[in-house]
């Protein structure tokens, strides 16, 4: 008889309603203090405007701001609050927790290039210009610009302060404590969620682009608006 396939997905996916029955199904969480900048990054490729820090004082405050994207980090990174929607959604029974590696993801865009998205999101928005054109020069042109030039070289990244380190792990700690009562299987340390360390050292300065990266992002715009001019 053919085991029933394990199926593996992220907080940022919805709970599946097609998995084959019998089988299990893994929801892969990353520490918190980890997932942090990992959102603004995503948030920053949907217009975000706020800096790092600034969103961070939102999102960690007691309570969070009542802001979209704060509240759309928490629907995904309220650990306790996701492990139990998937497990009402697949059973208790069925649902494995597994926990990412204690580093840090590889950033998709160095500090100086967020920074880069952050200030013509700003320009965007006070020149009130159509989503649409954002996502045609933006979104498919100067972030995965940046993105290939932040692949490629060993600039600054962005750095998460201390303070918001540890208000990300004590937010863990509660969280742990109610997974674990849960009834659902855990494949690894839950602790790891809890124990990211400080970054020691100054924070780079984000302000200052290289011209290898502001050509690229330049050059990734003009591609984008290039692909819809008739051939």
């Amino acid at each position: 008889r053919q085991a029933s396939p394990t199926v593996t997905f992220g907080p940022y996916d919805d709970p599946p309603t097609d998995v084959a029955d019998g089988g299990d199904v893994v929801l892969g969480l990353m520490p918190l203090a980890h997932a942090l900048p990992t959102a603004w990054g995503r948030f920053l490729r949907d217009r975000l405007r706020h800096p790092y820090e600034t969103w961070l004082e939102a999102v960690l405050g007691d309570p969070p701001a009542d802001w979209p994207t704060v509240n759309a980090f928490w629907q995904r990174h309220h650990y306790d609050v996701l492990v139990a929607r998937w497990a009402n959604a697949v059973g208790a029974d069925r649902l494995v927790v597994t926990v990412g590696t204690a580093e840090a993801p590889a950033p998709c865009l160095t500090a100086a290039g967020a920074e880069t998205v952050r200030r013509v999101n700003l320009a965007f928005h006070n020149r009130e210009w159509p989503v649409e054109r954002y996502r045609e020069v933006v979104r498919r042109g100067v972030v995965p610009a940046l993105e290939r030039h932040a692949s490629d070289s060993g600039d600054a990244v962005v750095v998460t302060p201390g303070w918001a380190v540890k208000r990300a792990n004590s937010i863990a700690v509660a969280d742990i404590a109610r997974i674990m009562d849960s009834g659902v299987r855990v494949d690894g340390d839950l602790a790891a969620l809890s124990r990211v360390r400080v970054t020691r050292g100054k924070a780079a300065d984000a302000s200052q682009l290289d011209l290898d990266a502001a050509v690229d992002a330049v050059m990734g715009a003009v591609d984008a608006v290039a692909a819809t001019w008739p051939r």
